[in-house]
């Protein structure tokens, strides 16, 4: 499974993973972000029903067994993600709270941090 974040901050799709895909692999560390009204979804943490903790994603994971790098796991609780977008001479950030509180797929959320 995946956690996939929409630009409408909150809402949160789990789709499964059908298939290793390589050519994701030499872009680990970027994601293209296309230009329009909706947005783009990019993958930031991975779950599986049933487990408490979940795992930060990158192009990286694809080298481990499920795609669980044991050195990125996140256990149950509130952390702070901070994500940054460039565009050409354009730099924006933003910190989010990712929500890992139990062991449904439905525990996991993403939102915006109000305050730091």
């Amino acid at each position: 499974m995946r956690l996939e974040v929409h630009s409408g901050l909150g809402q949160v799709k789990v789709s499964t993973i059908q298939e290793f895909n390589g050519t994701m692999v030499a872009f680990a560390h970027r994601v293209n972000i296309l230009e329009g009204e909706d947005g783009q979804t990019f993958a930031i943490a991975l779950k599986f029903q049933g487990q408490s903790e979940c795992y930060a994603f990158n192009g990286w994971n694809y080298q481990f067994k499920d795609w669980l790098n044991p050195d990125w796991r996140i256990a149950k609780g509130e952390f702070v993600v901070d994500v940054t977008v460039i565009s050409g001479r354009v730099k924006s950030s933003k910190s989010l709270v990712l929500r890992n509180l139990g062991p449904s797929l439905g525990d996991i959320s993403v939102s915006e941090l109000r305050s730091r």
